[in-house]
Order: C-alpha cells, then sequence, then structure tokens
C-alpha cells in the first residue's frame, strides 16, 4: 500500500530531573534491534539521529525538528524492529543524564498507519528500573514510491498535513541522513522485545461504542475558536477545529486538520497540572459548605456514654488488636474520642444523645476480613441490656441514641447486597441514628437520618507516606485493587456490579490508566503522583480509595450510582471530585480526557484545602474539624428533637421479636 509522509511531533512531560540544574533536554531517536540486550542495541541501532536540546521548555520540553528515517530495507522483515526515543537531561555539573526511554514496535507504525492522515500517539516513559517518567507525544508519517521504498517522517511542527486521498502518491526518500552520537550512561539491561503501548487509541472510538459528540463547555464552539495549552508560555492561543471533526477521536475513519493539537494538549497536559504550579495553590469551599465544615460542635450538645461490660468493646480489642488497623476501625476510635471529649456528659438527664460503645466488626478471619455474622446477635444484646437497666432507651425506642456501624451494608450486617438487602436493617435500630460508611440513596440499607461517615484510614501511616507538594503528577489515571472476586464472583457480573470488571476488560493495555491487582509499597506515594485516582464501587459503594484520594490531593473517580457520600453537607463533592455512570465506564477515557484544564486545576485547589483532608481523617489525638467533629456536627445540626422521638406512656414501636431466626439466639 502506498503512503504520503507524516509530519511527527515530539512533547514530553517529565516526571523527574536532574537536580540543581535548569533542566536541558534533548532526544535520541533510533531504530534498534529489540533482539539484543540494551548495550548491544547501541552498538549496532541501524539508525540515528538527536533532536536539538531544548533549554527552555523544562519538564515540558518540545522539539521543532524533522528526522528522516530510511526504511526501504527494512520493511520485509521488521519485527524485531523498534523506534526508540532516548531521552537525556544535559548540564555541566553532571553531564548526560538519562531521564528515560520509550520503545515503539517497526511493524505497528508501518502497519497502523492509513495512509489518510498523520496520526498523533503518546507513549509511557520509562526509566531503566521500568518506573513510569512521563510521556512522550509524537506524530509520523510514511512516504515513498512503492510498498517497499518508505521512509518514515518524524517532526516537532505543530502542523498536520493530511492526504487528499485515501492512497497518495509515494515519493522517493533518498536522502543521506547523518546521526550523531552522544555518549551515554551504561543503563540495566531491558528484556528483547520490551515496548510501551501506545496511548493514541484512547482518542478513537472504543470498539462496541459510539463515540458521543463534542461536550458543550462554554468555550467550545464546533468548527469556530477553541482554546490549547501553551506548554512553553502557559497561555491559551486559539486554534481552529474542522467542521467535520469529533471531539477526541483520531484518524479511525475521521477527517481532521488542525483539531489534533488540542488531543495533545487535553491529554499531555493533564499530566503537567502540578508541574505547573510548584507549590499548589489552596482554594477555600465556598458558601455555607465550608461554614459547615469548619463548625466546631462544642457547646451545641451533649452525649452520655453507656458503661457495657467489656465483652462488648475492650475485650474483643484485646484478643484481636488487628480491629485497630481495619478499614472499620472507626467504631473504636468513636468511642475513645467521646470518653475524653468535652461534649461528653456524666449526667444522663441532660444529655441530648446516648452513646452504646459497641464494636460489632471487630470479629476477624485469619486473614483479616470481618465477619458480620455475629453482630446483629451482640447488638440486640447490648440493646438489651441498656434498655433494662436505664430508662431512656424505653422513652425513645432509640430515637436519641447513637450507634456506629461500620459494616459494608451498615446495620444490615452483611458484605453482599443481595443477602443485605434480604436481611434489612436490624428492627430495634430502625429509630435510631446510624453512623455508618454504606450510603446508597433509595436504599433498604440506609434509613433517613444517617449519618455517613468515611472509613478509617490510618492518618500515622499515611503521613509517613508524604512526598514533596511539588513532585509532578506523571500518572493520569490510578488504581490498584480487585477487578474480579474469583472467590465468590469469578466471572465479575455480580461483584462491584460489573464496573471493576469493565475498567480492567477496556483500559488494561492502556498506558493512560496505570491498574494492577498489585499493591505496591509505594502505594501512597503513586497516588500522590496520580492526577485522577479511580474509586469504583466493590461488594459496597464504598472504599477507603476515597479517603486516600482527597488526602493525597488526587481527583476521586467516583463510580457507584446513588452513592451518598461522607459528610455530602460539607464536603462539595461534585466540585473536587467526577462522577463516572457505571454504564459509562468503556468511555471513562473520553470522559476523562475532555475535562477541561481550569476545571481539573480548580478540583486540585479546593483538594489542597487542608480542612478538606482533615474531615476524612480519625486522627489521635483527635483535630478541630476532623472526622469526629464531623460526626458531632451532623448529631448536633438534628437537634433539638422533634416531638416524635418521645413515646407516650405505653407505646410501643419496635418488634423485638422480628427478624431471621439466628438474630433472636443469645449472644
Amino acid at each position: 500500500m502506498s503512503h504520503e509522509s507524516m509530519p511527527c511531533i515530539l512533547i514530553c512531560d517529565l516526571k523527574s530531573l536532574i537536580p540543581f540544574q535548569k533542566p536541558s533536554v534533548c532526544a535520541v531517536v533510533s531504530i534498534i534491534n529489540g533482539e539484543l540486550k540494551k548495550k548491544q542495541q547501541r552498538k549496532s541501532c541501524l539508525q540515528r539521529q538527536k533532536t536539538p536540546t531544548d533549554r527552555e521548555g523544562g519538564g515540558n520540553p518540545e522539539w521543532n525538528h524533522v528526522m528522516n528515517f530510511d526504511i526501504r530495507s527494512l520493511v520485509n522483515d521488521c519485527t524485531h524492529l523498534f523506534l526508540g526515543f532516548d531521552l537525556y537531561c544535559e548540564g555541566v555539573i553532571y553531564g548526560n543524564n538519562s531521564i528515560g526511554e520509550v520503545r515503539v514496535p517497526l511493524k505497528d507504525l508501518i502497519g497502523e498507519f492509513s495512509g489518510v492522515v498523520a496520526r498523533f500517539l503518546r507513549y509511557q516513559i520509562r526509566t531503566s528500573d521500568r518506573k513510569p517518567n512521563g510521556v512522550l507525544s509524537f506524530s509520523y508519517k510514511l512516504k515513498g514510491t512503492t510498498s517497499n521504498n518508505k521512509c518514515i517522517t518524524v517532526t516537532s511542527s505543530p502542523e498536520v498535513k493530511s492526504s487528499s486521498s485515501a492512497e497518495a502518491k509515494i515519493q522517493n526518500c533518498s536522502e543521506k541522513v547523518e546521526y550523531p552520537r552522544i555518549e551515554e550512561a551504561d543503563e540495566q539491561s531491558s528484556p528483547a522485545g520490551i515496548c510501551y503501548p501506545s496511548l493514541e487509541y484512547v482518542n478513537c472510538p472504543m470498539p462496541g461504542f459510539y463515540s458521543p459528540p463534542p461536550p458543550n463547555y462554554s468555550y467550545y464552539n464546533k468548527g469556530t475558536e477553541a482554546y490549547n495549552y501553551n506548554y512553553k508560555t502557559r497561555s491559551l492561543p486559539p486554534v481552529y477545529y474542522h467542521p467535520g471533526a469529533w471531539y477526541g477521536m483520531e484518524s479511525a475513519g475521521y477527517r481532521m486538520t488542525s483539531f489534533w493539537i488540542l488531543v495533545i494538549a487535553l491529554l499531555a497536559f493533564a499530566s503537567t497540572i502540578i508541574a505547573a504550579e510548584k507549590s499548589p495553590k489552596i482554594e477555600r469551599i465556598s458558601g455555607s459548605a465550608g461554614d459547615v465544615l469548619e463548625d466546631d460542635p462544642v457547646g451545641r450538645l451533649k452525649v452520655y456514654i453507656y458503661e457495657l461490660p467489656s465483652k462488648y468493646n475492650k475485650k474483643l480489642l484485646q484478643k484481636d488488636p488487628r480491629c485497630l488497623t481495619h478499614m472499620f476501625a472507626a467504631e473504636i476510635f468513636m468511642h475513645r474520642f467521646l470518653l475524653s471529649s468535652p461534649v461528653r456528659t456524666l449526667n444522663p438527664e441532660e444529655a441530648d444523645w446516648f452513646y452504646t460503645p459497641i464494636y460489632p466488626t471487630c470479629d476477624l478471619t485469619p486473614t483479616g476480613l470481618p465477619l458480620p455474622f455475629k453482630s446483629p446477635r451482640m447488638m440486640r444484646s447490648a440493646i438489651q441490656l441498656i434498655s433494662s437497666n436505664w430508662p431512656y432507651w424505653n422513652r425513645t425506642e432509640g430515637a436519641d441514641h447513637f450507634f456506629v456501624v461500620p459494616h459494608d451494608f451498615g446495620a444490615c450486617f452483611h458484605y453482599q447486597e443481595e443477602k443485605a438487602i434480604e436481611r434489612g436493617i436490624l428492627p430495634l435500630l430502625q429509630r435510631a441514628t446510624l453512623v455508618q460508611t454504606f450510603g446508597q440513596r433509595n436504599h433498604v440499607c440506609l434509613n433517613e437520618g444517617s449519618i455517613t461517615i468515611p472509613p478509617y484510614a490510618p492518618p500515622q501511616k499515611m503521613q509517613a507516606h508524604q512526598i514533596p507538594p511539588d513532585t509532578p503528577r506523571s500518572i493520569f489515571v490510578y488504581f490498584r485493587g480487585l477487578f474480579y472476586d474469583v472467590n465468590n464472583d469469578p466471572e465479575g457480573g455480580y461483584y462491584a456490579r460489573g464496573a471493576r470488571a469493565a475498567v480492567w476488560e477496556n483500559f488494561k493495555n492502556n498506558p493512560l490508566f496505570d491498574i494492577s491487582t498489585d499493591h505496591p509499597t509505594t502505594y501512597y506515594e503513586d497516588m500522590q503522583r496520580a492526577i485522577f485516582c479511580l474509586c469504583p464501587l466493590g461488594w459496597a459503594p464504598w472504599s477507603p480509595r476515597l479517603v486516600e484520594a482527597v488526602v493525597f490531593g488526587c481527583i476521586p473517580i467516583i463510580i457507584a450510582d446513588d452513592i451518598v457520600l461522607p459528610f455530602a453537607d460539607a464536603i462539595p463533592w461534585e466540585e473536587i471530585g467526577v462522577f463516572v455512570a457505571e454504564k459509562d465506564v468503556p468511555k471513562l477515557d473520553t470522559i476523562l480526557t475532555s475535562i477541561p484544564p481550569e476545571v481539573i486545576l480548580r478540583k486540585q485547589r479546593l483538594l489542597a484545602n487542608p480542612s478538606m483532608k482533615r474531615a476524612m481523617l480519625f486522627p489521635q489525638p483527635a483535630q478541630p474539624g476532623d472526622a469526629f467533629h464531623q460526626i458531632l456536627n451532623g448529631l448536633a445540626r438534628k437537634l433539638p428533637h422533634d416531638k416524635s422521638t418521645y413515646l407516650k406512656p405505653n407505646e410501643k414501636i419496635l418488634n423485638w421479636t422480628a427478624g431471621p431466626v439466628g438474630d433472636l439466639k443469645p449472644w
């Protein structure tokens, strides 16, 4: 098949550079044999060229430089050949230092070129130890006179020349090219054939669904002016859309003109947001939400704590100290907080609320998973105890009592939704205020008036993994966790309602998505290097990732239909997160790359607000505005109690014999 030449643009976002130097970055581009080890590749590279050194771009270098590679003799047998990009930082003090590399199969470049329009590609840069270190963007085109007389043209010019016909005439590429060499640091060998998959298809229609037309953002008018982020000046010069081009699509059946420049901005800029602002600005939450978040509950309510036998709390913890660190530990730390809180009263007659200190989730399997099966009997036993020893439960049947129930589905006490729905909330808790991690609208396991809280995440551990705030965010989308629960749901259709399985199947090979089931020791650090963090539902809609994302300033991508988020009256989740419907998971790449840069920047400024982070944590000791205080704020806002809270003499509402037979057994 004949081809026309294609310009190839080189644009970089680099994750880390050499300290104490103004970075001057160059790229060495060569055709190499992937079957050879790295040292042998350099010695025997078939063709090699170097870009000029960009001394102004810093962590986002650009090279306006055209490179031509003669591949006439390579076309017939190129399965083992790669177009290699090696990036270096030139400096007087340290000399040439390797930044990272990209390896692109030559066969793919040739085979996937349509001959109609220039192809724009994005690849993740990897260091010698295979760690991500930024993103390289480039375009390329083929030209020649016969199918075996072809030439690759590589350029950093931002102009794309598209062919006027499906089969362009082939031009001869006989010009001799000199390939200057540079001194290179010796790097660790990498396995033969390693390459980094392209990000190019992110902008193409995904198989199986029709890519939507452009979002109607205020700055976008189809066929008129739009704005493109400029890496050099950090300004927004006007570019123009082709009237027939779809937003976010590449050349698979669609004609595009200079609109491709905006695609570069949307994809590449996303990984440079933090680098653009070395010290991220902080934005206060506006309006009543910000005031509510900073409320002080002291003086607004009084809480009486029942003194229960230690078998309901302390002995359970002594038996298994792991309960202090699992995601349901809020029940333990809330008890400890209230014992020394200024809202505590020792006089039950003046109390606004009554608290029963019980640890129903502190019953763990050998692998550390909480078992909810004894929880209903434990809860019934505790309620029977307080109702027979104090008069306060009986006068309201629990309407002025609150319980911390951080199970997957709260007081439904089961980790599988179908069985939790079948069980329903424990009948004796129907009038009580439930403080729970589970929240989903129109769900039998969420009573009106419940307070939704974040799951427990260890504050000290998270603090120990903090990295400098000016660290560039070079990961576009990050996730670590299960995609399939092979033991309980091997097909993935029931677990997470299929959403996690859809993430894996659609994006496991997409380098924009750093997703895996592995849980590395650098998990917290990696989240701080990411722009977006996936927070999909699992067995329940919530997970600790929501807390981790907010604390580490990673924009949470919330995939859980109808979820009720923690402290929703105080935290503006719509402004700091991105909500994606479960059915739209296959379009996740298009959705995220379509978010305007200014929207991303504002979300990051809000996430940088310390009050936002404090509200998601249960620190020891407690701090003003933390999750403990947000719970008290929620209780204070429910005061004064309505008249319906108190029962008439001899009035009974709750049915003590209702519920599964197993729940009625003594604990």
